[in-house]
């Protein structure tokens, strides 16, 4: 627009011609804006009536939807042949086989044992499609989470638990002072005795497999459980189980986790039940 005022003064003073003149006052003509009748109509607002009824026969077929159907979230879950599993983070993890789906499953709720009961709780709940699909192919993996669901519930830490005390809180107190200090030796607190002291609860030694590695697994179920079966007492249970221990950890170390849940589950229920009996008598 400046260079526009500058060269309109100027032309005052220059030869002027029809065709500058013409060029120059279109600036002071009004701008033509389209007529609102030139515009298309807009289309008009559908009705109800414009939409097609597909009625109660089409319906299934036109859409591809049935209400009696799974939705899509649960359609994985119960296809043939897939055991679809759901971890704490919403992911779809797919196994061929009932076994390895429970394998995945017990030893998710062994990690989720740390989290709480409230985590282990919701895992439950998310795969209750994958549940209803064992309970109906295959009941030994069924049988299999619902032992590690319960021993996984057992090993949630109480929330009655009482707090540890903090380092100032167990600092101990310090003694009066006195005249003459008088120095007195406590005596060390004497180790329990055993209940049947010439009996050896140590089971081995552990058997060794072809490449000459120990053999965990058949320790735990060829020697060890078959000698936990056969106790009466849970005091000599008790000092069966702490006199192997090392051996015990060493198998749940190597072993896959429906092994480790199955084992741990087995020594729970027959220690339950010899302190019932004890109890009872």
């Amino acid at each position: 627009m400046a260079r526009k005022t500058v060269l309109r003064r100027c032309s005052k003073a220059a030869p002027t011609g029809s065709d500058l003149a013409q060029l120059l006052a279109r600036d002071d003509e009004e701008p033509e804006y389209p007529q609102a009748d030139n515009f298309p109509a807009p289309p008009a607002r559908p009705r109800r009536d414009d939409f097609i009824d597909l009625g109660e026969e089409g319906s299934e077929e036109e859409t591809g939807y049935n209400d009696d159907g799974p939705s899509p979230g649960e359609e994985g879950m119960h296809s043939d042949g897939v055991y679809t599993l759901v971890d704490p983070d919403g992911q779809f993890q797919d196994f061929e086989t009932a076994t390895d789906a429970a394998n995945a499953f017990g030893g998710m709720l062994g990690d989720l044992v740390p989290r709480g009961e409230r985590m282990l709780k919701a895992a439950w709940e998310d795969n209750s499609p994958l549940l209803v699909k064992l309970e109906a192919e295959d009941a030994t993996a069924f049988r299999f989470v619902i032992d590690a669901y319960d021993a996984a519930l057992r090993l949630v830490p109480s929330r009655s638990a009482p707090r540890t005390q903090t380092r100032e809180q167990a600092k101990p107190s310090p003694a009066p002072a006195t005249s003459e200090p008088k120095q007195t030796t406590q005596p060390a607190p004497a180790q329990a005795a055993p209940p049947s002291p010439e009996r050896s609860y140590k089971i081995g030694p552990v058997p060794t497999k072809a490449d000459g590695k120990p053999d965990y697994r058949a320790w735990a179920w060829g020697l060890f459980i078959v000698q936990v079966r056969k106790e009466t007492d849970p005091i000599e249970l008790a000092w069966l189980i702490g006199e192997n221990d090392e051996d015990i950890q060493a198998y749940k170390r190597s072993a896959p986790p429906i092994d480790r849940n199955r084992f741990q589950v087995e020594l729970d229920k027959i220690s339950a039940a010899l302190q019932a009996q004890s109890q009872g008598t």
